[in-house]
């Protein structure tokens, strides 16, 4: 037994949680690192250019690397250092260090690159600014002055500095703008198309024969309603603690790394191929960080590794901090998805059939494009998948910088694009949101699946709790326009709107396409009473929450219980994904109580140390149709219902939130403090991102948990899925303009509320021109009936 908790803390010393964040963490005689990176997004490099550095500065490049200038990600390979070839604007070609952080970042922006004739175009426009004539030779092995590229260098070097001399006229002897743009464009390399890097389709129902998009433009148009839109998911950079990064240095043999990595089995793995340094080596420190999902699931491997290389070169503390324009740049979470949606609905407010196109833009590279795009494809179809259904899910490569995979905002496009949908649905039909949502939620023939969910109770107490049907109906009444006698109600009064959404987070996703190390828990009853958890490493309240299980279950005190992990933990083992991928409270709280049992039913039958390991059964697996892509896609779902009602000033047209109501099932709630200071700590988050100028207060905020029997589900995305659209739509409803993405600024709602007053003063002229004609021709009909009624009296007279 002895023999077996050494093992355990020898391996559990290569990664453990630090107390600091990164910025507060300082080694004596600590170099501070800047990386040099291409202001190119292609080309080819064939020189860095640097004459001398000041003593004590030191600029490694991939040449530097022992080993492998590779970081191998999933099916996926990506250069630590960029040695030819370009692949986006900002890719780091070295790392520049010393003990001075402000001349580091100083010196590294004075690097210069030489880029390959062939990509000129890249540079031109800055040698045309700053170099002396003639900024370009031929090279020794051009011979033949008549060649073509003879011709490009000449000219080249006739064009003249575009800041030396006036703004061209047409009358202008030198060469004016459009011929240098001309130049360039003869020698710019032919840009190849986005590579897709993940697909999925589905076609239910209608589209899994008809293929004519002439046949199924005529379905759609000749439906009772034909409802279209097209959603843009753009996330506003969080407000950062620190930026992404990390702290290496060498304590005798041991390569020692501090860093907020959420992987530390892939960062461990490429450090070892890259320096050349045997795993045991190797000891990863994990700091505190604000998200796990804020620095990105893979990307600080990398600098991770920059900086590891740079301080065993340099035999000094390297860290390696990115500025805060780097990290929005370099390290913004999520991807761009833009989603084209429309649908065919009858005159119940049934949807008949849906057709929905989903573009993401992956950057260079993201190893989880994959699980991005199914993910995605489920998500857009939420609760209301209908018998017709079409969804085309495209993840494409571009010369940005390469994105990551974030679980707090991974469905949340998906989610902003179908609820509002619903929400517009609602607007032309006429039908109550929270009908329109009942009538197309119970459908037996969805393809996907989700157990006892009591979405009626959610959206039946906060439409109770937030008078939703009469401020929806008063609201929608005050924002209409009413022709000349009326206008637009009550224009000087602040604009209201309210908006209803219903959104899902899924745990376990049993169709995941990644490669992944069974989930795992393990708990031994020790020989002195003790419990140990050996599993990947909790929250504190999590933690909190599984010592409480253990103790009820098994009659231990909390003070005896710990939990830890040891060699069987998916947080070492080198096929595991990321915590934030991995770890699922879910799941592993259910396998936690399954230990309990069995423990309890050996415990005085066997002698101890007794030891119960649990993992998912191939049951749970085989409730989801790989091939079909259908069934149950999670282990366990929770559902979340919101009502937001936002208020527009008339003159300022600032935004305020008068209250938000959110009711949630999710499952059995270990502890209702945790859970609703969770759901609180993440609507004050939400608020943050969903104005551009500002941030946006609620003062007036109710939640409510729908009592429940199933198993606990997760909360960290829910309220990221449904406040966003919720959002939206009660803006839209407000001001009588479709948003169509967030966040929001005050100039889009002057621009959308001046189109509304200039729609509204052609309209009151139109009436009013057609009343004048209306009120000309009476009058004259009026006169004539009176001449004529004065002509027959004065004839009776007579």
């Amino acid at each position: 037994m002895p023999e077996r908790k050494t093992k355990r803390i020898k391996k559990l010393r290569k990664s453990y949680i630090l107390k600091d964040f990164l910025i507060d963490c300082t080694k004596n005689s600590m170099y501070y690192g800047a990386l040099v990176r291409s202001p190119s997004s292609f080309g080819k490099i064939t020189n860095i250019g640097i004459t001398s550095l000041p003593e004590g500065y030191y600029l490694y490049t991939a040449r530097d690397i022992p080993g492998e200038n590779v970081i191998h990600t999933l099916d996926t390979d990506t250069q630590i250092f960029c040695t030819e070839e370009v692949h986006y604007a900002g890719e780091p070609v070295g790392i520049l260090v010393g003990p001075d952080i402000q001349k580091v970042r100083k010196l590294a922006s004075e690097i210069q690159l030489t880029f390959d004739i062939s990509t000129i175009e890249n540079v031109a426009k800055n040698l045309s600014r700053i170099y002396k004539r003639p900024f370009l030779e031929l090279p020794g092995y051009v011979t033949d002055k008549d060649s073509a590229i003879a011709d490009i260098v000449d000219d080249l070097n006739i064009l003249p500095s575009l800041d030396s001399l006036p703004a061209p006229t047409e009358k202008s002897s030198y060469t004016a703008p459009e011929q240098i743009t001309k130049v360039i464009e003869s020698i710019t390399p032919h840009r190849t198309e986005s590579a897709v890097l993940a697909k999925r389709e589905i076609r239910t129902g209608f589209f899994e024969n008809v293929r004519d998009e002439k046949e199924t433009d005529s379905f759609f148009k000749n439906a009772d309603f034909y409802v279209s839109d097209v959603w843009t998911n753009r996330e506003k950079s969080p407000i950062w603690i620190e930026t992404s990064g990390a702290l290496s240095y060498m304590e005798g043999s041991t390569l020692n790394v501090l860093s907020t990595t959420q992987w530390p089995a892939h960062l461990q793995k490429t450090l070892s191929n890259a320096l050349n340094i045997d795993e045991n080596r190797i000891e990863i420190r994990k700091t505190l960080s604000q998200s796990k999902n804020f620095n990105g699931t893979w990307r600080t491997t990398t600098l991770a590794v920059q900086s590891a290389l740079a301080a065993v070169l340099s035999d000094h503390p390297v860290k390696l901090l990115l500025t805060r324009k780097e990290q929005e740049l370099f390290n913004a979470p999520g991807i761009s998805v833009t989603i084209t949606q429309r649908s065919a609905v009858d005159k119940e407010g049934h949807i008949k059939a849906m057709q929905v196109f989903i573009e993401g833009d992956a950057g260079y590279t993201n190893p989880f494009a994959k699980e991005i795009a199914d993910r995605l494809s489920i998500a857009c179809a939420n609760f209301y998948c209908p018998e017709n259904l079409y969804i085309c899910t495209t993840i494409k490569n571009s010369p940005n910088p390469p994105t990551s995979i974030s679980l707090e905002t991974i469905d949340s496009g998906a989610f902003f694009a179908v609820e509002n949908h619903l929400n517009h649905i609602a607007h032309l039909t006429g039908i109550h949101p929270d009908e329109l949502r009942f009538i197309n939620m119970n459908n037996e023939k969805s393809i996907f699946k989700y157990k006892n969910i009591k979405y009626e109770e959610a959206v039946k107490a906060v439409v109770q709790a937030s008078d939703f049907s009469r401020k929806y109906a008063t609201f929608r009444l005050t924002t209409h326009y009413d022709g000349l006698q009326n206008g637009r109600i009550f224009t000087s009064l602040p604009k209201r709107g309210i908006a209803m959404t219903c959104a899902y987070e899924g745990a376990y996703f049993y169709g995941t396409t990644l490669s992944v190390s069974e989930q795992k828990m393990e708990v031994t009853l020790e020989l002195d009473g003790s419990v140990t958890i050996n599993s990947p490493i909790p929250s504190d309240s999590i933690a909190e929450i599984w010592k409480k299980i253990v103790s009820e279950n098994l009659q231990i005190d909390v003070s005896n219980i710990t939990i830890t992990a040891d060699e069987n933990s998916s947080q070492f083992d080198e096929n595991s994904l990321p915590e934030s991928l991995s770890s699922n409270v879910s799941l592993m709280t259910t396998l936690l109580k399954r230990c309990c049992g069995e423990i309890q039913k050996k415990r005085f039958l066997n002698p101890l140390p007794i030891t119960a390991k649990k993992s998912p059964t191939p049951a749970m697996k085989r409730q989801w149709n790989r091939e079909k892509f259908s069934g149950y896609p999670f282990y366990s779902t929770s559902f979340g219902t919101a009502i937001v009602e936002v208020e527009i000033h008339p003159y300022t047209y600032k935004q305020k939130i008068n209250g938000i109501w959110i009711a949630i099932d999710c499952g059995e709630i270990l502890s209702f403090k945790a859970a609703e200071n969770t759901v609180k700590l993440s609507i004050r988050q939400e608020l943050e991102h969903l104005t551009e100028d500002d941030s946006i207060s609620c003062d007036m905020i109710k939640i409510y948990f729908i009592q429940s029997s199933n198993p606990p589900c997760q909360l960290g995305s829910l309220i990221h899925n449904l406040i966003p659209a919720a959002f939206a739509s009660a803006t839209s409803q407000a001001i009588s303009e479709v948003i169509s993405e967030v966040p929001c600024t005050d100039e889009q709602i002057f621009t959308l509320l001046e189109k509304q007053r200039q729609l509204d003063a052609t309209l009151e002229y139109k009436e009013s021109a057609e009343a004048g004609e209306l009120t000309e021709t009476e009058n004259k009909a009026e006169e004539q009936e009176e001449n004529a009624g004065n002509q027959a009296q004065t004839e009776e007279q007579q």
